[in-house]
């Protein structure tokens, strides 16, 4: 029925998010308080509702959510704008003792994990994608199958700097990474099984 609503833990973000409501739509997005403390800003109105549908956003379960078409025909500056602020919000970034830079984000839909990895494939990131079986986080206690995308090796973690995350304090983690010389070569993402067929067809023709 119209009803948008954006839960944040960053009171910036959350406060950003609501001024935008305000300068592009000209809506109050009214604030509110969990029980567990955590803040989301609620807007409703139909108009915007026709406004988000023409675009192409679905009004659907996580599961079967996607990238909207209108983000997937744009310009790239737009398509950056939409990963800088996906990958910010959604996923986690994490630097290690040994100096190592990981990031991942896991969601209910395929479509949208595999949709993510080809657009920062076009950006010169080399994400894998892989599928694990976990407890739902809406509460039902039911398993579920969720996806993975994760972003490794300073070469890549340097292409993702690029793109940028839109959460300040993750998008600093990023931007501390150091390109080094290392082993890293480039591969195929998910293509390891199809890559070994084909070798295994050389050599049992004989051809090194």
């Amino acid at each position: 029925k119209g009803s948008v609503s954006f839960t944040q833990k960053d009171e910036v973000i959350l406060r950003r998010f609501v001024e935008l409501t305000k300068s592009l739509f000209g809506l109050n997005a009214t604030v509110s308080r969990a029980e567990n403390k955590v803040a989301f800003a609620r807007v409703q109105n139909v108009c915007l509702q026709a406004y988000v549908e023409a675009l192409g956003m679905r009004w659907c379960n996580s599961d079967s959510k996607t990238v909207p078409q209108s983000v997937l025909q744009a310009p790239r500056n737009c398509v950056l704008s939409f990963l800088r602020t996906l990958l910010g919000l959604e996923g986690n970034i994490r630097s290690t003792s040994a100096n190592k830079t990981t990031y991942d984000l896991t969601m209910a839909s395929k479509t949208i994990i595999r949709q993510t990895q080809m657009l920062l494939l076009n950006e010169g990131v080399l994400a894998t994608y892989s599928e694990r079986q976990s407890c739902a986080t809406n509460g039902a206690k039911i398993m579920r199958p969720y996806y993975r995308l994760q972003v490794s090796g300073s070469r890549n973690m340097v292409a993702l700097r690029n793109v940028g995350l839109y959460e300040p304090r993750k998008d600093a983690i990023l931007t501390c990474v150091v390109s080094k010389d290392s082993t890293e070569r480039d591969w195929l993402p998910n293509q390891r099984q199809l890559v070994g067929a084909v070798m295994a067809e050389f050599q049992a023709c004989g051809k090194p």
